[in-house]
């Protein structure tokens, strides 16, 4: 996992001025959109992937309805929504609720297994 710092392709020698009549939060949304953590992820047969103990179902696009074995960057910005893209093209995602495991009280679980 690395952290990222895309600059501008307008910045010369690494510098960039800021303007002084921005407020905090037009600084950190401005941050948000540059500063992120860019991780690699493959694409499950299911067009799911795994990310901070989370799955994301990536949905289909105009150029392509599924996306299994492909290789996806996944960036994490500080605002801590994540961005999914595949070869430069940024992908929709839903994220999968986990679905809640059933249990049954071990009188239910005889009676299911006697099939009484």
């Amino acid at each position: 996992m690395f952290a990222y710092l895309k600059l501008p392709a307008t910045c010369s020698g690494g510098h960039h001025s800021i303007d002084s009549n921005l407020t905090i939060n037009e600084v950190r949304s401005g941050l948000d959109q540059i500063l992120y953590i860019k991780d690699r992820r493959q694409v499950q047969g299911d067009n799911t992937i795994g990310y901070n103990t989370r799955r994301y179902q990536i949905l289909p696009t105009k150029t392509r309805l599924g996306f299994a074995k492909a290789k996806v960057e996944v960036q994490k910005h500080l605002d801590e929504c994540i961005h999914i893209f595949y070869k430069g093209e940024e992908l929709p995602y839903e994220l999968i609720e986990p679905q809640e495991e059933r249990r049954y009280a071990s009188s239910q679980t005889e009676s299911l297994l006697v099939g009484v």
